[in-house]
């Protein structure tokens, strides 16, 4: 069976847009890879948290910090900012804790922070 003449004058124009949109694809797909390991501003902001109940505690931040400053490429001033305050009010805030409070604050700090270290780490 013979194709009609549309069909095959046709087919190199549909080969050559599935190259190029292939093409496209594979140089989108990185970017949106990185993207996606990056932390939200959300995510920064709570990891800042996260460094100053550290410190406040008085327990190694030294991977926290390491964190931050991996995270931080890119970031609007205005966000390294309010990290920074964060960071430095639950610094302040588990400084001035004790007993059974600054044992809630380094729970808490343990259970939610340990993720921010692993995934920003990793995604170096």
């Amino acid at each position: 069976m013979r194709l009609p003449v549309f069909a095959s004058a046709a087919a190199p124009l549909l080969f050559a847009a599935a190259i190029t949109v292939a093409a496209v694809a594979a140089v989108v797909s990185p970017a949106n890879a990185a993207q996606a390991s990056r932390l939200s501003d959300a995510a920064y902001l709570d990891l800042g948290r996260c460094a100053g109940v550290a410190e406040g505690a008085r327990i190694d931040a030294a991977a926290y910090s390491a964190a931050l400053n991996a995270a931080q490429v890119g970031r609007v001033p205005a966000v390294l900012d309010q990290a920074d305050a964060v960071r430095e009010t639950a610094r302040n805030n588990t400084a001035k804790t004790s007993g059974v409070f600054r044992q809630q604050a380094v729970a808490d700090m343990t259970a939610t922070c340990q993720p921010y270290i692993t995934t920003t780490i990793a995604g170096r």
